[in-house]
């Protein structure tokens, strides 16, 4: 079969713009010299996806047969979702006299930009995260007086094979993506959170700032697709699935910046969209992952273009008859005030927040509360607390991937009483009986990734507080 034809049934599947298996039907029964548009035909005349995704799926079906080659995942061939997104492979083949992880094969010349338009920059910009997504990076910066650098797996490298930035190019290149409106902005408060999009699987959540040196833009490379739980690392995805059974509650998911808590929340919004007949609205400052509507109505709005704040969206939203409403971030009083009303009254709400371990989650939210109002507080999240997961991602041992360590707590009469008495920092015993619930300690996370021999004793050492636990790793001493 041709292999536009194989990128446009992998791409589509990956993405849940059709079922995997009817388009293995239609691929069995097509000729093997069916060309890309005829077989796009066919999908739209079997109304197995909508005008909208195929003509995406025509575009990036021929980006990657261009760029990478052969489908290495074909589905005819028992590829598919199980394979990895095509960002990740095939990798461009590593450089050993690069010094880099990965290839920097594809990083167009950004030295160019000195003598380039505005829109001739924009293409250059482009060109730079579409070749650091292809790498496998998870980020890219560019910044004044500094070299070109993406993270890739937990670590940044410089690309020393570009130029220092200048400030007047680190200036046009990272003002290039913006719209008119964007740049009004971004000129009267020095700083700008935005999402930049190719097409609907190609998106970049980005930072634009002022520093001391000039300006820098800072692009989080966003999954392609909605990856499972399975997928992302859960040792036992079903304790997360029972948690999207309920109807009413609050669902936390926490973690440190960069640690994945939008890719784990997309995953679990998908699994209700799919499973349930209600309707979904997420608050999100910039949106990152699109979910299409499946069983479920999903409803995504963003901060300032689509609402002034997450309380102002919130209280709207409980007017607009939802069933689960989705926060991107519970970052003041007002939003986790409301968040915790909407739980009690019949909606799930599932919200993130930076924080590292259950019991500071919970100390995070009663803690922004005026000291005369807590103990209504603690009482409104001991009724309707059903989980928090605390998610780490760390490099794996020989650093070519990242791993997930969690923690988990599911909200129980135990967990109950010890909120209301306000003795969250007995939580980790809590967690630590729990098991058989699915509760898992964070430090149980990455002694078990240890000791599977997935990494290393100085990745584990520092998460791991129980003198018992710790001679488990330094054999003793």
């Amino acid at each position: 079969m041709i292999n536009e034809v194989e990128w446009f049934c992998y791409l589509g599947a990956e993405n849940q713009f059709f079922d995997k298996a009817t388009i293995i039907q239609l691929m069995e029964i097509s000729q093997e010299d069916v060309d890309l548009m005829s077989f796009a035909q066919a999908v739209l005349d079997n109304e197995l996806a909508s005008l909208e995704s195929v003509q995406q799926l025509l575009e990036h079906s021929t980006y990657y047969a261009n760029e990478q080659g052969p489908c290495p995942n074909s589905l005819l061939a028992g590829g598919g979702a199980e394979a990895a997104a095509p960002s990740q492979a095939p990798a461009p083949a590593r450089d050993p006299n690069s010094g880099y992880p990965f290839s920097t094969v594809g990083f167009p010349d950004l030295s160019q930009a000195a003598d380039l338009s505005m829109e001739e920059c924009k293409e250059l910009m482009i060109q730079f995260l579409q070749a650091a997504r292809r790498n496998g990076s998870s980020d890219a910066h560019l910044s004044a007086e500094a070299y070109p650098f993406v993270r890739h797996f937990g670590l940044n490298y410089l690309l020393k094979d570009q130029v220092i930035m200048t400030p007047e190019m680190a200036k046009k290149l990272n003002l290039s993506l913006l719209t008119e409106a964007q740049l009004k902005d971004f000129e009267e408060t020095s700083d700008l959170d935005y999402c930049y999009s190719f097409s609907r699987t190609e998106r970049y959540r980005t930072n634009v700032m002022v520093h001391n040196d000039g300006i820098e833009g800072s692009y989080r490379i966003v999954s392609e697709g909605i990856k499972t739980l399975s997928e992302l690392g859960f040792q036992d995805p079903s304790v997360l699935e029972k948690l999207t059974t309920y109807h009413q509650g609050l669902i936390l998911i926490t973690g440190p910046a960069s640690s994945g808590k939008t890719t784990t929340l997309a995953a679990m919004v998908d699994l209700i969209n799919k499973a349930r007949k209600d309707h979904i609205i997420t608050v999100e400052d910039p949106i990152e992952i699109l979910i299409p509507s499946k069983d479920c109505n999903v409803s995504q709005r963003e901060l300032y273009t689509g609402t002034k704040s997450f309380a102002n969206a919130l209280k709207a939203a409980l007017r607009e008859d939802p069933d689960i409403i989705v926060l991107g971030e519970m970052r003041d009083l007002e939003t986790i005030e409301m968040g915790l009303s909407a739980a009690e009254t019949g909606h799930l709400v599932i919200g993130t927040l930076h924080t590292n371990s259950a019991a500071a989650t919970l100390d995070r939210i009663l803690d922004v509360f005026p000291p005369d109002q807590q103990p209504q507080i603690r009482a409104m999240v001991a009724e309707s607390l059903r989980g928090v997961i605390c998610q780490y991602l760390v490099p794996n041992i020989d650093e070519t991937g990242l791993l997930m360590a969690p923690e988990i707590l599911i909200g129980n009469i135990a967990v109950a009483n010890l909120i209301k008495d306000n003795k969250t920092s007995q939580l980790t015993s809590v967690i630590e009986v729990g098991k058989k619930q699915g509760m898992v300690l964070k430090e149980d996370s990455f002694l078990r990734l240890y000791k599977e021999g997935k990494i290393s004793a100085e990745i584990a050492l520092p998460h791991i507080v129980s003198d018992a636990k710790r001679r488990e790793i330094d054999g003793g001493k």
